[in-house]
């Protein structure tokens, strides 16, 4: 699947600034209150985003909320039929310091290793 991606199968929608804002406008939304927002790269045709939900919060509720706000304001900026995202996430618990390290370098380093050219995607860090 990364593979796929990365050589820019699926709708590459978010090549366009103005989409990738729309979404970085609703991840970054409620952070500190629902959750602490990490590192994230919006790419062309998908999305990584480093999150911790807080307590009460849950990852797929975080997810959804990212998806129905964004996707919604996308929709009617475009007039696109519905559904703008697809229905599965891909999701992995962080469960060191070291993986943590790999995940944020993963998420830096995405655009090169899809050999993306400036103003295709958006990299955001939480340091």
């Amino acid at each position: 699947m990364e593979l796929w991606l990365d050589a820019g199968y699926g709708s590459c929608a978010l090549q366009d600034s103005a989409l990738r804002e729309l979404v970085a406008k609703a991840i970054h939304h409620f952070d500190g209150q629902y959750f602490t927002l990490g590192d994230y790269v919006l790419m062309p045709n998908h999305v990584h985003v480093l999150v911790t939900p807080h307590e009460g919060h849950t990852l797929a509720k975080i997810l959804a909320g990212w998806k129905r706000v964004s996707g919604h304001a996308i929709l009617l900026l475009t007039g696109w039929p519905k559904p703008f995202w697809m229905a599965e996430d891909f999701d992995h618990v962080v469960r060191s310091e070291k993986q943590l390290l790999l995940f944020q370098n993963y998420i830096a380093e995405n655009p090169r290793k899809a050999k993306l050219g400036p103003g295709a995607w958006t990299h955001w860090t939480a340091a």
